[in-house]
């Protein structure tokens, strides 16, 4: 390829020389100039694809993922999750963030190589929001990768043993509904309920909370009874849980200075209406850093209406989990 672009552009200089001693008028005389140069500058991007040019082309191995499991730990109650993606790494380097199952997944590494999988979720429920879930360990696994070979991998993910167990806070009302209020607006109190068949105990229990207006000036709130410390700063800090409502619900935190006089409360995001049982992940830790952390501020999450709904509304709420890594 080299070869002939040179050939080339010697061929058109010879035939400009040749039009200067048969004597051009001037303007094609600077046409057949301008020619020249486009040809030359042309051909010398040629000749530099032509050097770039790598006719040995890697082959990849190829990583897939066809599912996953999930289980809890010693006091982190029962398996729900809501993991839609894997973030993988290989040798430490990410290829990649992906939908389970993947398909195969090119990676250029061969031998014995590091595998990392990553839990991904999709933040405050909203799909576009895709974030690594800090909580939920990696998977690593070394595996012999081999070239144009297909290496399927069944990821188990559970907590980080890092966390503070059970949590912050964390109720799944098998035994009471201990450490539940109805905060500073509510007007009902809750009450246990037990799941329906349908429901398998190895997803959510026997048992759980439902708050349920009774008249049409009813406010619903469900928040912890105890105010919390958090380690704020430049930490991670979500609240997990699974339920269903007949009305839309607004999730946010309160806070309280050195846990003393009259709380501030921060909004998050509001829950729109849905018939079945639903895991979400909400990140609350931008709520939680406007209320100037070093200060010393106490805090309760809260789950509410923003105004009265109307008799015989509800809300149905389990296996809460409010999680932050603990101090070191």
């Amino acid at each position: 390829m080299k070869k002939r672009a040179l050939q080339q552009r010697d061929l058109i200089t010879q035939i400009l020389k040749q039009a200067i001693k048969t004597g051009l008028s001037r303007n094609s005389f600077l046409l057949l100039k301008l020619v020249h140069f486009l040809f030359i500058f042309s051909g010398l991007l040629f000749i530099s694809a032509c050097e770039i040019y790598d006719p040995v082309q890697k082959i990849p191995a190829y990583i897939q993922v066809d599912s996953f499991s999930f289980s809890t730990n010693d006091k982190t109650g029962f398996n729900t999750q809501k993991i839609k993606e894997v973030w993988i790494f290989v040798n430490g380097q990410q290829i990649g963030t992906y939908s389970v199952p993947t398909k195969a997944i090119p990676a250029l590494a061969e031998g014995n190589s590091t595998i990392s999988i990553s839990a991904g979720v999709s933040a405050d429920g909203i799909v576009g929001n895709k974030v690594l879930y800090p909580f939920y360990g990696q998977y690593i696994e070394t595996r012999n990768l081999e070239k144009g070979k297909v290496s399927k991998f069944f990821p188990k993910f559970h907590y980080d043993t890092n966390l503070k167990k059970p949590f912050i806070y964390y109720q799944d009302f098998e035994i009471s509904d201990s450490g539940v209020s109805k905060g500073n607006t509510g007007t009902v109190d809750l009450k246990l309920e037990t799941h329906l068949p349908s429901a398998a105990y190895d997803a959510y229990g026997n048992r759980f909370g439902k708050i349920t207006t009774l008249t049409k000036d009813d406010i619903l709130e469900f928040t912890n009874d105890i105010w919390v410390r958090l380690n704020e700063v430049g930490m991670p800090i979500y609240l997990e849980f699974d339920y269903k409502t007949t009305t839309e619900v607004q999730v946010g935190i309160l806070g309280k200075l050195n846990n003393q006089g009259n709380s501030l409360a921060s909004a998050d995001l509001v829950l729109k209406p849905t018939e079945t049982w639903t895991k979400i992940y909400v990140n609350l830790t931008d709520e939680v850093g406007l209320f100037r952390p070093e200060r010393g501020y106490f805090y309760r999450f809260f789950i509410r209406t923003r105004n009265a709904p109307g008799a015989g509304n509800s809300i149905s709420i389990d296996n809460i989990r409010l999680i932050n890594f603990p101090e070191p």
